[in-house]
């Protein structure tokens, strides 16, 4: 398994990490980078064979784990604490730690650009910021304050970084755009609330995913407004927008953490409505909107990550462990599940607990 792994990693970091390419081999193994109950900070890596079947749950992280991305030489692991957060850099095995990056605040989500990290994160009182980082030395190489608050989702697409705004309860309607080169930040209207998940998509474009906005009354009981999820498709370095959909009610992964990944080979969107456990697709051929349930049996609750292997056109689709009531047990390990194109279960694994992300390895 470890050897596995170990070439799969170094395959996967010299591949765009923001989609698939067309023509990659089938995958041979997938990553569960598996949150833990934050309280515990018990946050573990689970390595799944998809050639024999077996997984190999890993040790403790000491964190909440965020996300993860493969860069040249190993695994950049978002990693938050009570106090702060940090990145892990791990050998290609996803065990062994390298180095760590720290002081930037809490980590949301990362990409690599030209062999540096670059990571989206905000502070206590919500001040965002993204950091670059240099992967074999862990060194911060720049640093840009973002002008929104609770940053979220991040993407490369025409040679720019682009931020998603989040905002406080989804209150951000803009989107920052970074030029590596460069000192300043410029901003774009996303023209939704609460932009959350941002992927590339074909001809370098770029979709946002907005969770939409939610106000609550002054003692917290009870939601007074909110507004519906969107989608909406930018071109290159999100210049102009190509389509906006409205989306019913409002979508999101149920951990929290970016739950959208991009279809190339399909020229398809795919998010998670993880509170009616439902995969959500957007075709862009035609934008129709299409709407995905699990195969009756499936074990946990809500949708938590997810991730396409074009080569067996298979989503991987992880869940939260199922508690008292038919609630999320954030204390339980989850589990991966392996869907056919016609949605056939295809396998099941269990995890680590409460899933944040998925990374296939080809």
């Amino acid at each position: 398994m470890n050897r596995i792994l170990l070439l799969s990693l170094l395959l996967l970091a010299a591949c765009d990490t923001n989609r698939p390419e067309p023509y990659e081999p089938e995958a041979v193994g997938l990553l569960s980078i598996d949150g833990g109950n934050f309280s515990d900070q018990d946050g573990t890596i689970t390595r799944i064979d998809l050639v024999s079947g077996a997984s190999d749950p890993g040790p403790s992280m000491n964190g909440f784990l965020q996300g993860a991305v493969a860069f040249e030489g190993g695994l950049a692991v978002l990693v938050n604490t009570f106090s702060d957060g940090r990145v892990d850099f791990l050998a290609p095995d996803a065990r062994t730690l390298l180095r760590s990056a720290t002081g930037f605040g809490a980590p949301r989500a990362v990409v690599v650009l030209d062999g540096s990290v670059f990571v989206s994160a905000f502070s206590a009182d919500g001040s965002g910021r993204v950091v670059r980082i240099d992967p074999a030395t862990a060194a911060i190489q720049a640093t840009w304050a973002l002008p929104g608050s609770y940053p979220e989702g991040i993407a490369v697409t025409g040679g720019r970084i682009v931020v998603a705004l989040h905002g406080f309860l989804g209150d951000g309607t803009l989107l920052a755009v970074i030029d590596p080169a460069a000192p300043s930040v410029a901003t774009v209207k996303a023209l939704c609330d609460g932009p959350r998940d941002l992927v590339a998509t074909a001809d370098d474009g770029l979709a946002v995913v907005c969770a939409g906005r939610t106000v609550y009354s002054p003692d917290w009981s009870q939601v007074v407004e909110s507004t519906p999820s969107r989608v909406v498709f930018f071109s290159a370095a999100a210049r102009s927008v190509l389509r906006t959909i409205t989306l019913d009610g409002q979508v999101g992964g149920s951990n929290g953490t970016p739950a959208t990944v991009w279809l190339d080979r399909k020229g398809q969107l795919v998010t998670l409505d993880g509170a009616n456990d439902r995969i959500v697709r957007i075709g862009t051929d035609s934008f129709v909107v299409s709407t995905q349930s699990l195969p009756p049996g499936a074990p946990g609750v809500g949708l938590s990550a997810l991730a396409y292997d074009a080569a067996s056109d298979r989503l991987f689709v992880a869940r939260l462990a199922r508690g008292v009531g038919g609630v999320p047990d954030f204390s339980a390990r989850g589990s991966v599940l392996a869907l056919e194109a016609d949605g056939a279960l295809a396998g099941v694994w269990t995890v680590g607990i409460a899933p944040s992300a998925l990374m296939l390895l080809q």
